[in-house]
């Protein structure tokens, strides 16, 4: 073989291995495009469910009307979410996940230990009048529930964390109130979790009452228990 001839070998193998490597950069570059735009639609989805949700409700609330909210299809829809649930449970995820640094600022902010359990509870109260139907979470976190759907468990114990980091939140209040001589010194784990169950009772007659300001009924519930942790 002349040299020549090696010399062309030589230069077609390396032109091979510089198309394998262009290809194989165009693949990585359309595959992270596609991701994206997956990614891209899925939040558009999940944006427009959050809007759509929370003006009309998780029953009233219909898989077409967020399907045209999002500018996708209805088979889009179902292919991200599998169901009207799972999507409804992943808007309550991700609501609950952002509302903790605001509900953060709410137990810390400055004045008595009573305004700032004010400000935490009237927090909550605002995040729970978008998110009525809330408790649906509690239907997915049964033991050995069965029948219920592997993705809506996860989505639900996603909500679950961020509703025990709320209740840290609201413990460490407390915490902050006794060491402060303001509140009785209690289990304040236990007592914030009998104060979210309050809480939450209140707003669910609230919302069956229709009533026009259920922040009122909320500190007036405040107030009543509160006067049972003062320290006077």
């Amino acid at each position: 073989m002349v040299a020549w001839e090696v010399t062309g070998e030589r230069r077609e193998r390396a032109m091979k291995a510089q198309r394998a490597v262009s290809y194989e950069r165009t693949s990585m570059v359309v595959a992270e495009r596609r991701q994206r735009e997956r990614e891209a639609r899925k939040q558009a989805i999940l944006d427009a469910a959050t809007e759509v949700f929370g003006r009309q409700g998780y029953s009233d609330a219909a898989m077409e009307t967020i399907a045209e909210k999002a500018h996708v299809n209805i088979a889009t829809v179902y292919y991200y979410y599998a169901s009207k649930e799972i999507l409804y449970l992943a808007v309550l995820a991700a609501a609950m996940e952002g509302a903790l640094p605001e509900l953060a600022r709410a137990g810390e902010n400055g004045g008595t230990a009573h305004d700032k359990l004010r400000h935490l509870a009237l927090a909550y109260a605002d995040f729970y009048g978008r998110h009525p139907d809330l408790l649906l979470v509690a239907r997915y976190l049964r033991p050995n529930g069965r029948g219920i759907d592997e993705g809506a468990r996860e989505l639900a114990e996603q909500a679950l964390i961020a509703a025990r980091r709320a209740l840290d939140i609201t413990a460490g209040t407390l915490a902050r109130g006794a060491n402060s001589g303001e509140l009785r010194k209690l289990d304040t784990r236990d007592m914030a979790l009998l104060l979210w169950a309050g809480l939450n009772g209140v707003l669910q007659v609230s919302s069956v009452a229709h009533l026009d300001d259920p922040n009122a009924l909320v500190e007036r519930w405040l107030d009543a228990t509160v006067q049972g942790l003062t320290t006077h």
